[in-house]
């Protein structure tokens, strides 16, 4: 988390660049799992994305198990192994993700970095506190959404939620974030917030209130 002066009180992005997300490896036990898919690549052959799987054993939950063929972002999957395996998972990443969710339990998962219940934007407040629940060799209940991995959960009402990675989740080793004053043609008065390191790229964000004085 960072802290911006007390004076900033909105913000407006004038430039993004942002580093790119790392292959990261999600390991999963035999027999059965609980698997989600973080990559953008709709519709994605599961048996070839998840090795050491058996045919035909591919599910997804609408109000009862159905066998399906494709990997969607926001959706989770019951899937059977023959050995315990890990999959490595190579981008284009899904960093936000919209989940549409139908009263009674839903199998969901997240983007491609860990997720707290907290930050899921539910604006009807659907979600049913103390219903996350992941599986690994037996249930398990938890409040973080990790990458790669399926989720039980429960809503009050059918809603759409919302998941979106925080600045942090883009940042490589070596980052650090700074917050400067900007001296820049326009951009008086707005704060410079910049990611920098030892890496060949960076972020910056300039926020404040106005821009060319205009209210944004």
């Amino acid at each position: 988390q960072y802290t911006l002066p007390e004076e900033v009180t909105e913000f407006f992005v004038a430039h993004i660049l942002s580093a790119p997300i790392d292959p990261f490896d999600v390991n999963y036990l035999a027999p059965w799992a609980l698997v989600g898919y973080p990559v953008n690549d709709l519709g994605a052959d599961p048996y070839q994305v998840f090795p050491n799987t058996v045919p035909n054993t591919f599910y997804g939950y609408y109000f009862g198990y159905v066998e399906e063929t494709g990997l969607y972002p926001g959706k989770g999957y019951w899937l059977r192994f023959t050995e315990d395996t890990s999959v490595t998972f190579e981008g284009p990443f899904i960093t936000d993700t919209e989940i549409q969710l139908y009263e009674g339990w839903n199998i969901i998962s997240g983007p491609a970095g860990t997720i707290d219940l907290s930050a899921v934007s539910d604006p009807l407040n659907a979600i049913i506190p103390g219903t996350l629940t992941g599986y690994s060799n037996g249930y398990y209940q938890t409040t973080q959404i990790e990458p790669g991995r399926g989720y039980w959960i429960r809503a009050n009402q059918d809603a759409t939620v919302a998941m979106n990675l925080p600045l942090g989740s883009f940042l490589p080793p070596g980052l650090v974030p700074t917050s400067t004053n900007v001296q820049l043609a326009g951009l008086e008065g707005f704060y410079k917030f910049t990611v920098t390191g030892d890496q060949p790229y960076g972020i910056e964000f300039f926020l404040g209130g106005s821009l060319d004085g205009q209210d944004v």
